[in-house]
């Protein structure tokens, strides 16, 4: 297991390129030590998701995982880059909300708001050891979270339309057994987008304070 919008805001915690070990860097950063050097300090605006994880150009289906995904020549995300950090400069986690303005994730929106991204790759900082958010880490959680089944007081909540919405799309997902029937179980969350459940890229939407806004990119399989 690896790795319509979204928002999200993330930590302030985040360190500038140059100290960071060099395995932690996309391919493009990796030997410029001249240009991080001019980067002693950063602030949150200077935040930006790295192109791979911006848009991929893969197909990945999130009900299932990221091993499931079909890469090839056009893509820009590879394999290879997992582990390198979804920004630069790097922070420690994020949070991506739903998008208010999406209908498919607005049942999203009303249960659950957020999917929360912790970082994974460890690093001395100060005195202290921060784990750092990758690539992985972020596909990762967006499949964890998307697979999770609605509890019956969520599935009570939602209007007949989005139970409708869930329940064609765990009978898609799940597809019918050796007998000729649907599979059963609860619907996952993962149901409540339907047919919106092509992985298109993170971004971020908007700086505030001192949180940033991202937003997760689906759009119909």
């Amino acid at each position: 297991m690896y790795g319509a919008s979204t928002t999200t805001r993330s930590s302030t915690a985040y360190l500038t390129p140059e100290s960071l070990p060099d395995r932690a860097l996309p391919p493009s950063s990796q030997g410029d030590t001249a240009k991080q050097r001019r980067h002693q300090s950063s602030s949150v605006e200077d935040v930006v998701i790295q192109r791979s994880l911006k848009q991929p150009r893969i197909l990945w289906n999130i009900a299932f995982p990221f091993s499931s995904a079909i890469v090839d020549s056009h893509s820009r995300l590879h394999l290879s880059e997992l582990d390198t950090l979804a920004t630069t400069p790097a922070i420690d986690k994020l949070t991506i909300k739903f998008d208010s303005y999406s209908r498919a994730q607005q049942a999203l929106r009303v249960i659950f708001r957020a999917i929360k991204v912790r970082g994974s790759l460890p690093y001395e900082y100060k005195g202290s050891t921060i784990f750092l958010v990758t690539i992985r880490d972020v596909v990762n959680a967006i499949f964890e979270f998307f697979q999770t089944p609605l509890t019956r007081d969520e599935y009570a909540s939602l209007t007949n339309d989005e139970a409708q919405t869930a329940l064609r799309a765990q009978r898609k997902r799940v597809g019918r057994n050796a007998y000729g029937t649907y599979g059963f179980g609860d619907p996952l969350r993962v149901d409540l987008l339907g047919e919106y459940v092509r992985f298109e890229g993170v971004r971020i939407t908007s700086f505030k304070e001192k949180s940033i806004t991202f937003g997760l990119d689906l759009s119909r399989w």
